[in-house]
C-alpha cells in the first residue's frame, strides 16, 4: 500500500430525502410520462435506439433499460405488503413506441418489490417497477399515469428484517491506563511481566488483552462487527502472558469448491491490541480447557490442508478503487515461484487460483506451469474507450498433483501483443501435507473430517512433551486441547460437526509482538461511544486539530450549533480495532444515526496505507 498525502474538506449534508413522505398508509402517485431520450452504443457512441421516459425515471434493471418507477413511504410497522390499487392507464402509441430499446422485455403485470429501510430507526418502504405492461387481453402496450399505493399491516407475519444490533453507550477505553501495542502476522505471542512492566503496566498479573484482531471491517452495513473492543482469552504462565493474535491475513474458506483463499487487509499491515491492567469485568480471562470427546472415533486425521499465496500491492490501476496488482508483464513476461511444503504429500491434490490481469487488444494469454501440469488463462481484450474496462481481471483455479519433493514449482508467463500489458493479481495454493510438528508454530485444519456427527482422533507427528495445541476458531477466545502423548505422537479426539482451526507450539517459540512505534504506546481515555447527539460532526487527523478546533469555533458562535470534534485516530481505536480501516468513520456515524448530525466534515491526511 502507498502513502497518500494530501488534505480535503468534504461537507456532506445528510439531511435525509424523504420522496413519498405520508403519515397516512395509502398514497397516490402520478406518473409524468416526457418525450424518449436517447440511447447511445458503447461500442459505436451512437445512438441506435429510445428509451421510455418520465419525471424521476431510474434506469437500473440488470436485465432490461425500461425505465423505473422507485418511492419511500414511511410505515410504523416493518411487517407490511405493498399494493397497488385504482391504476389508470393509456395505450403507448406507434410514435412512442418506434426505436425504443427493450420493447420485447416488456412485462404482462405490473411486478411490486419492496424492501424496508431506515432512518433514525424509523422504518421506510421502498417500492418499485416497471410502470408498462402488455395488456393480456389486448396485445397492446399500456403505460400507467396514476395509481394509488397501500400499506397492508401483517401483524402476525414473521419479519424478515435484521433486527438492530444492541450498542454499547460506552467504550473499554473511556477509564484505565491503555497500551497499543500491534503484530505483523497470526500466531501465538508473548509477553514477560518486565516487558509489560516497561510498557507502563503496573500489575501485569492483572493483564487484560483487547482487540479484534486485523480483518477488515465488514463492506456491507448488515454484517455483523464488534461494536467495541473485545477482551481476548490468555494464558498466564511463569510470568509471561501468551495470546492468540490475529493478523492482517485471513484464510477464508469456500465450502462450494472446497477451497482456502486470503483476505488481506487492504488498509493495514498490522493487526494492533490494547493492554490495560486496570479493567475487571469480574469474568476470567484465562484461556479454558477443552477435553477430548468420549464418543467413538469416525475419522482419522493424520494430514492437513497446507496454505500459501502471493500478492504484493504495489500498482493501483486507476487510481482509484480495491484492485492493486503485483508484478508486470511487461519487460519481464515470465516469472517463476517456489514454495517449500513440509511433508507434502506425495501424489496428493494441489489446487491454484489465480486472479491475473490484462489490458489488450485483441485476446491474450497468460500459461500457467505448475509442476509437471500446464494450463492457459485467456482474457478477453478491451476497447481502450473510456466506458469500457480498463483491463480485465480474471480468476481461475486449476488443480495439479504433488511432486515427491517438498517443493511446489509455479511458473505464469504471458503472451500478447506488442501493446498488451499484463499484471499479477495474487495466486494462491492448497496443498495436503502430513501432520508433522517442525519446530514452529505450525497452523492446521483438516476439511474431510467435517461432518454432522464426526468424531476425529487428530494425531501430530514428531511432537514433544513441551507441545502446546489450542483451538483458535474462534480466534479471541482460543482452548487449549488437552491431549495425550504417546512416543512422538500428539493425540485428541474432537467432535468435528464443523471446521475447526488449530495451531500447535512450544512455548519458546511464541512470537513478540511490536511495542515501540510513532502508532504505538499510552492510548489517552476516549469514549466516542457515549456522544449521544450533535448537529456537526469535523473529524480531523491529529496534524489538523488546531485549524478543526477553530472552524468548531467559528460555527459554534455564529450558527449556535452543537459540535463534536473528533480525532481520526480515536474513530479507529473504538471502530476498527486501531487500524487505518475508513470503514470505521462509516460504522462511527451509522453509531450516530438516532440523532444523526445536519453537517460532517473530515479533515484527513496519513490516509490509510
Amino acid at each position: 500500500m502507498y502513502k497518500f498525502k494530501y488534505f480535503f474538506l468534504i461537507l456532506f449534508n445528510i439531511i435525509i430525502i424523504c420522496f413519498g413522505y405520508s403519515q397516512t398508509q395509502k398514497q397516490h402517485f402520478e406518473i409524468k410520462w416526457q418525450k424518449k431520450q436517447p440511447f447511445f452504443s458503447i461500442e459505436t457512441g451512437q445512438r441506435t435506439k429510445y428509451l421510455l421516459h418520465f419525471k424521476g425515471a431510474v434506469y437500473e434493471h440488470v436485465e432490461n433499460s425500461l425505465p423505473i418507477f422507485s418511492e419511500l413511504i414511511k410505515t410504523n410497522n416493518e411487517n407490511t405488503k405493498v399494493q397497488i390499487l385504482n391504476e389508470k392507464y393509456e395505450l403507448l402509441t406507434s410514435s412512442e413506441l418506434s426505436d425504443v430499446v427493450d420493447i420485447d422485455k416488456i412485462p404482462d403485470n405490473i411486478d411490486i418489490s419492496s424492501s424496508v429501510q431506515y432512518s433514525k430507526r424509523q422504518p421506510w418502504i421502498k417500492f418499485s417497477f416497471i410502470p408498462i405492461r402488455k395488456n393480456k387481453l389486448t396485445g397492446r402496450f399500456e403505460k400507467l399515469m396514476g395509481f394509488d399505493i397501500e400499506l397492508v399491516k401483517m401483524s402476525n407475519a414473521k419479519s424478515s428484517v435484521k433486527r438492530k444490533r444492541a450498542l454499547s453507550n460506552h467504550s473499554v477505553l473511556s477509564s484505565g491506563k491503555w497500551i497499543k501495542i500491534k503484530i505483523p502476522k497470526s500466531g501465538v505471542y508473548k509477553l514477560t511481566f518486565d516487558e509489560l512492566r516497561g510498557l507502563g503496566i503496573e500489575q501485569p498479573e492483572n493483564i487484560r488483552i483487547f482487540g479484534n484482531g486485523g480483518k477488515m471491517l465488514p463492506y456491507y452495513n448488515s454484517e455483523e462487527r464488534p461494536d467495541d473492543l473485545v477482551e481476548n482469552f490468555i494464558l498466564i504462565r511463569n510470568n509471561e502472558v501468551y495470546y492468540y493474535g490475529d493478523g492482517p491475513t485471513q484464510w477464508k474458506y469456500d465450502e462450494v469448491n472446497n477451497f482456502f483463499r486470503q483476505q488481506k487487509n487492504l488498509y493495514s499491515d498490522y493487526a494492533y491490541y490494547f493492554l490495560t491492567s486496570d479493567y475487571n469485568s469480574g469474568n476470567s480471562n484465562a484461556i479454558r480447557q477443552e477435553n477430548q470427546a468420549t464418543g467413538a472415533q469416525t475419522h482419522t486425521v493424520n494430514t492437513y490442508t497446507d496454505l500459501a499465496y502471493h500478492e504484493i500491492d504495489t500498482l493501483n490501476l486507476i487510481g482509484s478503487g480495491r484492485l492493486w496488482v503485483g508484478e508486470s508483464f511487461d519487460f519481464q513476461n515470465k516469472y517463476s515461484f517456489s514454495f517449500e511444503v513440509p511433508n507434502l504429500v506425495s501424489g496428493s491434490l494441489i489446487k491454484l487460483e489465480t486472479s491475473l490481469v490484462a489490458r489488450s487488444p485483441v485476446s491474450s494469454t497468460y500459461l500457467i506451469t505448475l509442476g509437471n501440469a500446464q494450463f492457459s488463462s485467456i482474457l478477453q481484450s478491451v476497447t481502450y474507450k473510456y466506458e469500457d474496462d480498463y483491463a480485465r481481471q480474471k480468476v481461475e483455479r486449476f488443480e495439479g498433483s504433488a511432486s515427491n519433493s517438498e517443493q511446489i514449482d509455479l511458473q505464469i508467463e504471458y503472451t500478447g501483443t506488442a501493446s498488451s500489458e499484463g499484471w499479477l493479481d495474487y495466486f494462491c495454493i492448497n496443498a495436503q501435507s502430513g501432520l508433522q510438528f517442525e519446530n514452529k508454530q505450525l497452523h492446521f485444519r483438516n476439511t474431510q473430517s467435517v461432518g454432522t456427527g464426526n468424531i476425529s482422533m487428530f494425531q501430530l507427528g514428531n511432537a514433544n512433551a513441551n507441545v502446546i495445541v489450542w483451538d483458535v476458531t474462534d480466534s479471541q477466545k482460543p482452548k487449549q486441547i488437552s491431549a495425550a502423548l504417546g512416543n512422538t505422537t500428539l493425540s485428541f479426539k474432537l467432535a468435528t460437526d464443523t471446521l475447526r482451526e488449530f495451531i500447535a507450539f512450544e512455548p519458546t517459540m511464541a512470537y513478540a509482538p511490536i511495542t515501540s512505534g510513532d502508532d504505538l504506546g499510552v492510548v489517552k481515555n476516549q469514549n466516542l461511544h457515549s456522544i449521544s447527539q450533535a448537529d456537526f460532526v469535523i473529524i480531523s487527523h491529529p496534524e489538523f486539530m488546531e485549524y478543526a478546533s477553530e472552524l468548531k469555533q467559528i460555527h459554534e458562535s455564529e450558527n449556535k450549533l452543537s459540535i463534536q470534534l473528533i480525532d481520526i485516530e480515536q474513530i479507529y481505536n473504538e471502530f476498527s480495532s486501531g487500524a487505518r480501516d475508513v470503514s470505521a468513520i462509516r460504522d462511527f456515524m451509522k453509531m450516530l444515526k438516532d440523532e444523526l448530525p445536519n453537517y460532517e466534515i473530515i479533515t484527513l491526511d496519513d490516509f490509510p496505507e
